[in-house]
């Protein structure tokens, strides 16, 4: 019995596999993307309750998908930022865009879950 479904975007398989493998160890679900295009498929398509996505993807990044999220006024879940650069300007455009949170590279397990289930909550 798995609990709410986690969308994974990183353009990086084993980090993927990593992050989905801590959260199914938690119980939670998940599903990947490889880029901002596919997560934005994934999230038309299915019940996302909590996306986790990479701040560089290419061709679509984290910042575009937010970006169509909010110009196709989808109802987006809650947008976790992933960067290995994080500075105040990436920390203040990543907010504008309604991200709730932002995980540094390499996330910390325990992190990555207390993050998703405080969001759920």
């Amino acid at each position: 019995m798995f609990g709410p479904l986690i969308l994974i975007a990183d353009d990086n398989e084993p980090t993927r596999n990593l992050m989905c493998g801590i959260l199914e160890a938690e119980n939670f679900k998940t599903v990947q993307a490889i880029d901002g295009g596919s997560a934005l498929k994934v999230i038309q398509e299915q019940p996302v309750a909590c996306a986790i996505v990479d701040q560089y993807m290419e061709p679509m990044g984290g910042f575009e998908l937010a970006k169509r999220l909010r110009d196709e006024e989808m109802k987006a879940p809650p947008l976790v930022m992933m960067t290995a650069h994080e500075t105040s300007d990436l920390l203040t455009q990543a907010h504008e865009l309604g991200f709730a949170q932002i995980l540094t590279k390499p996330v910390a397990p325990l992190r990555l879950v207390k993050t998703v289930q405080r969001l759920l909550r």
